[in-house]
């Protein structure tokens, strides 16, 4: 779907921004952070969007992923990670050992990927 200022997503993935012209890289972290929800709980985003932290599909991550999940998906982009690198190192850590960490790496490092190809876009204008 497009948003009013042509920022292109799916409903749910979107950052709050995305209907504004603060569109960042961090507008990315945010679908990452809401990608990696769904992928580790198998839920829907609209579950996270709507009850945030509290949402009951929240609560079953391991409290490392969960904090992950909160931080990248705050509505204040200046709140979330600082670039998709630091957010890596952070799912790395907490999932570390875990048995569901091939799934998570391979996505994080094609979401890293993503977000680093989309920050190169926006510095080049």
């Amino acid at each position: 779907e497009r948003s009013a200022n042509g920022a292109v997503g799916s409903m749910g993935f979107l950052a709050p921004e995305a209907g504004t012209d603060a569109l960042s890289p961090l507008s990315d972290l945010f679908s990452v952070g809401v990608t990696l929800f769904v992928m580790a709980t198998r839920g829907n985003p609209f579950d996270l969007v709507s009850d945030g932290p509290r949402s009951a599909r929240m609560r079953q991550l391991p409290v490392e992923l969960r904090e992950i999940v909160h931080r990248a998906t705050r509505r204040d982009p200046r709140e979330r990670f600082g670039d998709a690198r630091e957010m890596a190192v952070a799912v790395r850590e907490a999932v570390a050992g875990a048995s569901f960490q091939p799934l998570v790496e391979r996505a994080m490092e094609r979401s890293v990927g993503l977000a680093e190809a989309a920050a190169t876009g926006y510095a080049d204008g």
